[in-house]
């Protein structure tokens, strides 16, 4: 009636008979948690201005739901997809920390948002299908969550603001016509299938100062870019590391690893890492310039990067990890700083094609088969110093030894 002022925790759950338009009316303020949980009949529904608040869960399992009618910005707690959301003011959603939603706007259609909120997957909101052209994350928006914008087709780009700190699986899975995409300096977390099969993707602006390593296995760029000429990465100035199988996404081989043809770092660059894995089986890329911040390379860093024929290693590095760059078979020569001081076992192992290596400071240098061992086989710096044997010493006679300095 007029004078209703709350739904309650509860009130219609899988109230299966509830079919059609459902309107609430101007007087109530609050919906409960779970409120309309499972009315999977439901057709439509309009929520008033004068909802304040909606409890989590509340309209979830409305699956059936088409149309979505908000007076002034208002939403609900769902994980299925709603066609015809407006929403245009940041609004409580339940008892939740930082519990509120915020929207995005689409380039071909300004008026229409879509909005996310919660602090876990049922508070998601997932994007109609229909969502098109270029989206721009309103700032603010802290989540991303999963499957958010899943199966957008026409989606082509995605800027995503500072605000946002978790990117969650699936959030951008199958949007086949994405070109570009730009991961904000705030964000920490990437979910597994983020940017799955994003094929035609052409630019990754990647400015995550400090995101958090990835699982192995984590497709998160799984295909990315394979129907496009090639993908561009972009590392931002103030990304301080790359993490851990960022695009690496699968074990299994260099077929289903996203097609990087070109890393670019910032001139400016503060990365000081780049993770474990974290370009394996990029086998389209073919140079690459490590900037003078970085101080490690990681196990497996650019393992199998088959196209690599160029690799500038900055003046920074200081160790070099465990099958870095093994199965580089275009690499054909390389310089080692005078900063490095530790090369891991198989670094350049399989490495066909290196033929000359030159360290820039032959001196000191002995091998081992134990990890961290302050001694071992030591080896002539007359040797090294001609840039044939190193080569042959690096990718064959000692590939299976940790290399230090003194």
């Amino acid at each position: 009636g007029s004078g209703l002022t709350c739904i309650g925790d509860d009130a219609f759950y899988n109230c299966s008979g509830l079919t059609g338009e459902l309107i609430i009316p101007n007087s109530v303020t609050s919906i409960g948690g779970s409120a309309y949980y499972g009315c999977g009949s439901l057709t439509s529904i309009t929520i008033p201005s004068s909802v304040t608040s909606i409890g989590s869960n509340a309209f979830y399992n409305t699956s059936y739901l088409n149309n979505f009618v908000s007076n002034t910005a208002k939403t609900f707690a769902s994980n299925e997809e709603i066609t015809g959301l407006t929403v245009n003011q940041k609004f409580k959603v339940g008892n939740v920390t930082n519990g509120y939603v915020y929207y995005v706007t689409t380039s071909d259609n300004p008026n229409t948002y879509i909005c996310f909120g919660g602090s876990t997957y049922q508070y998601g909101i997932k994007a109609s299908k229909s969502v098109s052209g270029s989206v721009n994350i309103a700032e603010g928006t802290k989540f991303i969550y999963p499957d958010a914008f899943q199966d957008c087709t026409s989606l082509t780009s995605v800027t995503i603001p500072n605000s946002v700190t978790s990117i969650g699986h699936s959030a951008f899975e199958d949007c086949s016509s994405i070109t570009s995409i730009t991961i904000a300096s705030s964000v920490t977390s990437i979910g597994d299938y983020a940017f799955y099969y994003c094929t035609n993707l052409i630019e990754i602006n990647y400015n995550a100062t400090n995101c958090e390593d990835l699982s192995y296995n984590n497709n998160v760029f799984y295909n990315a870019g394979k129907n496009a000429g090639g993908v561009t990465v972009n590392i931002g100035p103030n990304v301080t590391k790359i993490p851990a199988n960022l695009f690496c996404p699968y074990s299994s081989g260099a077929s289903y690893a996203p097609k990087i043809t070109s890393v670019v770092f910032a001139e400016d660059s503060q990365c000081t890492s780049i993770g474990n894995s974290a370009f394996q089986y990029c086998i389209r890329l073919t140079s690459i310039t490590i900037p003078e911040s970085v101080t490690s390379i990681g196990d497996s860093a650019f393992y199998t990067c088959s196209g690599l024929t160029s690799v500038t290693i900055g003046s920074g590095v200081t160790s070099i990890g465990d099958w870095a760059f093994y199965n580089c078979s275009g690499l054909t020569s390389i310089i080692i700083p005078d900063s490095v001081t530790s090369i891991g076992q198989n670094a350049f192992y399989n490495c066909s094609s290196l033929t000359s290596v030159n360290f820039e400071n032959t001196t000191g240098w002995y091998v081992t088969t134990t990890e961290g061992a302050t001694s071992g086989t030591p080896l002539d710096s007359n040797n090294l110093a001609d840039t044939s044997t190193a080569a042959t010493y690096l990718r064959n006679t000692y590939s299976n030894n940790y290399w230090y300095r003194s």
